[in-house]
């Protein structure tokens, strides 16, 4: 199946909604699909970081019939949506109502994935949340980024953000909605990817890379070495 299939399989009104602000997202899935370095019918424990609505959750047990996933947000609604969203994945679903940025996750896992969350962290909460994240996925294990990042130049900022809003535009957002989405881009705290590449080496993390990149969106991470 490939990419769009699965967001479509998986993809609720809310979700439609919320890609709509994601134009490169069937790029962004497919990557993180395929960093992914388990077998289907692997047993797996994840954890998502900002688990939103519960989107990427559904994405990963739609691919991995055994995983188990724990779902962190400091949003009781968000969780909320979610436990809806899988009343009938008993099991293979729990949910931490949590900062993940000032709460360690409960146990370690095979692999931690942050979608969209890690631009609300200020320079210094990453280092530090890199460090933490470190004890807290298993060896030879991935953690995973997707967010959007800060572009090297003023210039450019300007100029991605104004191409992202037109692709929006394209995708069916209004333009009350657009002007409240960057309105509240300005409160974000995106870091370069590279120099968040440099913390992630310095917490511990190995192959650390950005695996995709569409101006101001990016999928980078590491794994935490075996041994």
């Amino acid at each position: 199946m490939i990419i769009s299939e699965i967001i479509q399989s998986v993809a609720i009104d809310i979700d439609r909604e919320w890609l709509k602000r994601l134009p490169c997202a069937e790029d962004v899935f497919a990557t993180l699909l395929r960093l992914i370095p388990y077998e289907e019918d692997q047993e797996i424990s994840v954890a998502i970081l900002g688990s939103g609505d519960g989107f990427t959750a559904a994405l990963i047990l739609a691919q991995y019939s055994k995983a188990r996933i724990t779902l962190i947000d400091a949003d009781e609604e968000h969780l909320n949506n979610s436990r809806a969203r899988f009343a009938d994945s008993a099991g293979r679903v729990t949910w931490l109502h949590a900062d993940f940025a000032r709460n360690d996750p409960p146990e370690k896992y095979d692999l931690i994935i942050s979608v969209l969350a890690i631009h609300n962290l200020n320079g210094i909460e990453k280092r530090a949340l890199f460090r933490t994240l470190y004890s807290r996925v298993l060896p030879n294990s991935p953690f995973l980024i997707v967010d959007h990042v800060q572009a090297p130049t003023e210039h450019l900022q300007d100029h991605y953000r104004n191409i992202w809003a037109g692709e929006c535009r394209k995708a069916g957002l209004d333009d009350d909605t657009i002007k409240k989405a960057r309105a509240r881009m300005a409160d974000d705290h995106c870091s370069e990817v590279e120099e968040q590449l440099e913390w992630l080496r310095n917490a511990g993390f190995r192959n650390v890379d950005t695996y995709y990149k569409n101006l101001m969106f990016a999928v980078y991470g590491g794994n935490r070495p075996d041994f």
